[in-house]
């Protein structure tokens, strides 16, 4: 239904842009005319000229924007995409240490900026002799002055703490207790066994990073590890327990970057399969479909396709294959993928 409704109201801001384009255009090239058949070029004429040729142009590229405008969006969903790849990718390539430098020069900016804002608000506001004294005035001065400096107070405790090595306000401090609380969660979930596999067309980071960034909401449970089996072909754990929800928007952000997505996990994770193991993949017309050890096939209901809520389908959609016993202790671990204060990831975290 939703679909439906945006179609239509694209429908209808195209037609818009066409109708009110051609509009503008005929109007702007009549005001040229008239200005022309008059015969006077006056300055107010030649101004009048110069506004109807820029209402021209502006109709004429609404006008281009309404008949073409899926693959204009298209193309300037691409040139989008591809500036995030490239700023992505350059970020990956960043040292530790160069993204601290780079927060602590955004923190000093930040601290200069509203600690200056302050002395200005305090310069315009302080009364210059007696006769200007105005309560109200002075007030509302001394609120402003008092909300710049709270702003720049936090990063420059922040910045003075990290210079002294206070631990309480210790970023790298806070990031140990993280790591800490990752490992103790490891301990615990060392028997769930859920295994995704994929293949890489895109990249596969931008989709893990994605997951993380939107669906790892309470800092490291549900974090991804990241497996390189082959040159193309990658694994996903989840050292720290995930839930269905997490399970679902995983898969689905794997779409956008990879194929032959796999996912095995035990029968007790998911709603309704039977058997000791369930297999799921993506069909060829991107529903989630399933297979459990027992001979049974199994779909995603829709009313409930974002809690891996199965139920039993007739339609045959793929051979049940066993979990591969994949020997982690020869791949190639990539990074551990998880939410911190801020989002973060961490390469190459040793088990």
């Amino acid at each position: 239904m939703m679909g439906i409704i945006g179609k239509f109201l694209s429908i209808l801001f195209r037609l818009f842009l066409i109708v009110a384009g051609g509009g503008l255009t005929y109007a702007a090239y009549h005001g040229i005319e008239l200005i022309i058949k008059n015969g006077q070029f006056q300055w107010e004429e030649i101004l009048t000229m110069g506004i109807c040729g820029g209402c021209m142009c502006l109709g004429v590229c609404g006008v281009i924007i309404g008949i073409w405008y899926r693959k204009i969006m298209d193309k300037s969903y691409e040139q989008e995409a591809a500036k995030e790849r490239k700023r992505k990718i350059k970020e990956r390539e960043r040292s530790r240490e160069e993204r601290l430098r780079r927060d602590r020069r955004g923190e000093i900016a930040g601290v200069l900026l509203a600690f200056g804002l302050a002395a200005v608000v305090l310069y315009f506001f302080y009364p210059k002799n007696e006769d200007e004294i105005d309560s109200g005035q002075i007030a509302f001065g001394i609120g402003l002055v008092g909300y710049f400096i709270y702003l720049g107070y936090s990063p420059l405790k922040h910045l003075i703490a990290t210079r002294k090595d206070w631990k309480t306000a210790s970023a790298d401090d806070f990031e140990m207790k993280t790591l800490q609380k990752i490992e103790r969660l490891k301990s615990w979930h060392l028997s769930d066994d859920i295994l995704i596999t994929a293949t890489e067309d895109g990249d596969i980071r931008d989709a893990l990073e994605d997951y993380v960034e939107y669906d790892v909401t309470n800092y490291v449970n549900g974090a991804a590890q990241l497996w390189q089996l082959e040159k193309k072909r990658y694994a996903i754990t989840f050292p720290c327990g995930v839930n269905r929800l997490q399970l679902m928007q995983m898969m689905c952000e794997l779409c956008n970057q990879c194929s032959d997505i796999r996912l095995w996990m035990p029968s007790r994770v998911t709603k309704r399969t039977t058997g000791q193991w369930t297999l799921a993949i993506f069909d060829d017309e991107g529903y989630l479909v399933a297979a459990s050890d027992d001979g049974r096939q199994w779909r995603v209901a829709d009313d409930d396709y974002y809690d891996l809520l199965f139920i039993p389908s007739n339609s045959y959609h793929l051979t049940f294959q066993p979990r591969p016993n994949i020997d982690f202790s020869s791949a190639q671990k990539k990074a551990l993928y998880y939410q911190n204060e801020i989002y973060i990831k961490i390469e190459n975290i040793e088990e």
